[in-house]
């Protein structure tokens, strides 16, 4: 097929821009007869169910490998994402008939790099993009977020789930959809605006396989609204590895 401007464009805004982000719908309320967790006791579980504490902290970088499919525009493209402590991350995407696409932040500069042209993020793009790349932000959300408050309870299909409501020092709040019964995140909701306008995303999370102690999703889905339109995207991880040789000079943003 033939990929045309808006073809490039949304996958530019919407892939680029985060990949891991989504649509802040604030949950129902529970009701007084239904008394929530804490959110201490709500991340304490999440960290045990991921596999303690100890586990992620052995972990100093990760490469993830695999697929991205955007079934609207027939396309499935490799995939790959390069994570370093403390916060340096790089996501390379092969599309048919283009260059690869880079997105990279290397713990100051967050920079995007399509057709050949280099973006730098500012203002609510680069916060974002500092969040979303802290290599432990599991285990620091209270210093990734000003302020952290349990909305209530939700049904996500299947599942229930503690809704936490995550508000930034800089930008809208974030909504994260912890499972009430395993204590893993199954939802991953934001609002987050860039050079194209605002963007919604809802991302879930499945298919939670166990890598060197530390328990990583393998499958995700995102709904994405933008200016451009609404269309969904699935990420499947083929592979997942710790602890590999990353060189710094791999997450600086690259020349024009």
């Amino acid at each position: 097929m033939q990929y045309t401007t808006i073809h490039r464009h949304l996958i530019t805004t919407c892939l680029l821009s985060g990949l891991l982000a989504s649509a802040g719908i604030a949950p129902e309320r529970a009701t007084a007869a239904e008394p929530l967790p804490s959110v201490d006791q709500i991340l304490a579980k999440y960290i045990q169910a991921s596999g303690g504490k100890d586990a992620i902290l052995k972990v100093n970088s990760r490469v993830i490998k695999g697929t991205i499919d955007i079934p609207a525009m027939g396309l499935t493209m490799p995939w790959e994402q390069n994570s370093k402590a403390p916060n340096k991350r790089l996501s390379i995407m092969e599309i048919p008939g283009m260059e690869p696409m880079l997105d990279g932040f290397d713990g100051v500069v967050a920079w995007t790099k399509s057709q050949g042209l280099v973006r730098v993020k500012k203002d609510e793009e680069l916060a974002r993009q500092k969040r979303e790349c802290e290599f432990y932000r599991d285990l620091k959300f209270k210093e990734v977020y000003d302020q952290l408050t349990v909305t209530g309870k939700q049904k996500l299909g299947s599942q229930e789930a503690y809704a936490v409501e995550a508000k930034p020092f800089k930008g809208g709040s974030d909504f994260f959809y912890f499972n009430t019964q395993s204590g893993l995140l199954v939802r991953w909701d934001s609002v987050f605006e860039n050079e194209s306008g605002k963007n919604d995303i809802k991302v879930s999370y499945d298919n939670y396989k166990e890598v060197d102690g530390i328990k990583i999703p393998h499958a995700l889905g995102m709904e994405i609204t933008a200016p451009t339109g609404e269309f969904k995207i699935s990420v499947k991880y083929s592979e997942v590895r710790h602890n590999v040789a990353v060189e710094d000079a791999k997450f600086k943003k690259p020349a024009q």
